[in-house]
């Protein structure tokens, strides 16, 4: 039986903010012409694709980008809850700036909890619809989650810089091998799926996706490879991340006990 803690459904790139250190790298698929959105069709195939070789995950998030931007979202949300047996929650992260539209609303309603969403408050000059949104799910007796990004004490102590996803590091093996026993993404055993494939980090998919560097054959899943079998598939999944990867040479580091923290959401000037 293969399990995890964290899967993440990446389904477009764009977003509503232009935030510095974003993990996303959004700004940088701006200013290089690259974004992204999926498609329905595409992301119902990873989806499909994702449960076939995984039996159960913890926790789903469908993530952008801004994932309220996506024209399809409902759409979408409702094609994973097909797989509600093989998940604990569904979440949709937002960053508090733009409205879920009644349908969202009532398929959380009919979710009977399966369904949520998480704003990410940057204060109330940026996440400007954080209130707005919480009266609309109380007025449906829905409970919002609300990290707080912003004041003295912001959530998870503010953001980690993962660093210039384009810089070759030159770390030692040995250095390599500190990074990835003390790295969230392989601690926690997240999953990212973009893109039809399927990552255990999230710079290992954006900064190969972006040409930075090329990803290892066993790095990655590719959900769509019709020369593997589901039982191949399975085995490279239950071993990413047990190693270094390539993206780590390109990365500062993301350890929750060490890695220094910033101010969140700090904007970048329109170029």
């Amino acid at each position: 039986m293969l399990t995890e803690k964290q899967l993440g459904i990446q389904i477009l790139t764009p977003c509503t903010l232009n935030c510095k250190l974003c993990a996303d790298y959004t700004p940088l698929y701006k200013k290089m012409k690259r974004h992204y959105t999926a498609t329905f069709e595409q992301v119902a195939r990873e989806v499909a694709a994702t449960f076939q070789i995984y039996d159960y995950i913890e926790d789903v998030t469908v993530t952008g980008g801004e994932p309220m931007l996506h024209e399809q979202l409902y759409e979408i949300c409702e094609d994973v809850l097909k797989y509600q047996n093989q998940f604990s929650k569904l979440r949709i992260f937002t960053n508090g700036t733009l409205m879920p539209d009644q349908r969202i609303v009532d398929l959380i309603k009919a979710s009977n909890g399966k369904l949520q969403i998480v704003v990410d408050h940057y204060g109330d000059e940026l996440s400007v619809r954080t209130w707005d949104i919480k009266k609309l799910l109380a007025d449906n007796g829905i409970e919002l989650r609300i990290n707080m990004y912003c004041g003295e004490e912001p959530y998870c102590g503010g953001w980690i810089d993962l660093g210039d996803i384009s810089e070759y590091r030159g770390y030692t093996k040995a250095w390599l091998k500190q990074m990835v026993t003390d790295c969230h993404n392989a601690n926690y055993k997240n999953l990212l799926v973009f893109k039809g494939q399927l990552h255990r980090c999230s710079n290992s998919s954006f900064g190969s996706d972006l040409g930075f560097f090329s990803a290892k054959d066993n790095e990655f899943v590719d959900l769509f490879d019709t020369s593997l079998t589901l039982e191949q598939k399975k085995d490279k999944a239950s071993k990413l991340a047990s190693e270094p990867m390539t993206s780590c040479k390109y990365c500062s580091g993301f350890s929750i006990n060490y890695s220094a923290r910033f101010h969140p959401a700090e904007q970048l000037k329109e170029e």
